[in-house]
């Protein structure tokens, strides 16, 4: 998975640079939280400010960032391991599960993760983080991403201005409410640094094939608003037996040799 190709439906934006600012990170004035006011259990999301109460059949990581609501109110992100399920809610509070097409690995440039913790950064943008490790699995560094959902777009955030000494636990706590900047957190350290989330970057590279991303959130609007109905996933018997086939082939040949080698050593004999 970690050398796939990055697929038709995704472009690899530039980097976003980061920047750091004077301003007081103490304040909370113009900062939003990534959970969106949400609160998460392992089966459970909790909406207080909407008396709004969703339990799931799958595992919560309630303990990393579980779920995160939109700024509208309207879509609820949530993270169950390395996967990201959505929700649709309604004004009346009843919702539907939606499909939202999310990169799970970085493919940018040089050695690859896993991105997982996504979180609503605006109503169409959404952030989440990766930890890459040499093939070892020795810690290198933690990376941001932003994904932006409308126009296919993933772009890695270039924090090499703010002079860190390592990324190791970094993390977003809260996005500006205008997407002109993040409060970061690295260790015990807290900090406000300044990012362009508002402008879509330009690709990295050109499409060979010059196709342009579609919209990534679909719902079926034959659907009504209910809630949502886990279904477990199995995988396919072809998967589990393919791969034991060229080893039986294998030991078949190892069988014929020896027999013929069996009667060469006997007519010698």
């Amino acid at each position: 998975m970690l050398n796939a190709k990055t697929p038709e439906w995704l472009t690899i934006g530039k980097p976003i640079s980061v920047q750091p600012t004077e301003q007081n990170p103490s304040s909370n004035h113009g900062f939003r939280e990534i959970s969106g006011g949400t609160q998460s259990t392992a089966t459970k999301v909790t909406i207080p400010g909407r008396n709004l109460e969703i339990k799931v059949e799958y595992p919560i990581t309630w303990w990393a960032n579980g779920a995160s609501l939109s700024p509208d109110g309207t879509k609820l992100l949530i993270n169950s391991g390395g996967d990201t399920h959505m929700l649709e809610i309604a004004p009346d509070g009843s919702y539907r599960p939606v499909e939202l097409r999310l990169p799970k690995v970085t493919y940018d440039a040089g050695l690859k993760g896993f991105i997982s913790s996504w979180f609503w950064a605006g109503n169409e943008t959404l952030a989440g983080s990766a930890e890459i490790d040499n093939e070892r699995g020795e810690f290198i560094e933690k990376r941001i991403y932003i994904f932006y959902a409308k126009k296919g777009v993933l772009s890695r955030l270039d924090v090499s201005g703010l002079g860190l000494l390592t990324t190791e636990g970094l993390t977003v706590t809260k996005v500006a409410d205008d997407l002109t900047g993040l409060k970061l957190s690295v260790g015990n350290a807290d900090f406000v640094v300044k990012a362009d989330l508002n402008t879509v970057p330009e690709p990295a590279e050109q499409r060979p094939d010059g196709k342009q991303c579609t919209v990534l959130m679909t719902v079926d609007q034959s659907k009504p608003m209910e809630a949502l109905d886990a279904k477990p996933t199995t995988s396919t018997p072809n998967e589990q037996t393919s791969s034991s086939t060229p080893w039986s082939i294998v030991v078949v040949l190892i069988v014929v040799a020896c027999g013929l080698l069996w009667l060469l050593l006997k007519r010698r004999s």
